[in-house]
């Protein structure tokens, strides 16, 4: 899942474009999560393709792609989890994963 974010940020960047990975424990009244950020100052996307980059086989690269985000998407839901992105094109795009953590 990680990976997969990763290889999309790294194709979005230029030679000397950035990629920045951090992970919180954040508490909410009803549960705690683990926040999982992938942020690129790669090329980012515009709204249109914001709507369907989840999309299964949706891709902007050459043919037999297109499954890393869906895979993505659908990993987080099964685990209970939610996938958020903010993009602006041009600028680049940041994905927050949450999911929830376990009590002991």
């Amino acid at each position: 899942m990680l990976f997969s974010l990763l290889e999309n940020a790294v194709e979005a960047c230029a030679q000397d474009g950035k990629i920045q990975v951090s992970y919180t424990v954040q508490s909410e009244p009803s549960s705690v999560n683990a926040v999982i950020r992938v942020k690129d100052n790669g090329c980012g996307m515009g709204a249109d393709m914001l709507e369907q980059i989840f999309d299964p086989f949706y891709t902007t690269k050459f043919t037999g792609r297109g499954l890393g985000l869906a895979a993505v998407s659908g990993i987080v839901k099964v685990h209970g989890g939610e996938i958020d992105v903010e993009s602006i094109d041009g600028s680049g795009s940041e994905f927050t994963i949450r999911l929830p953590l376990l009590a002991d």
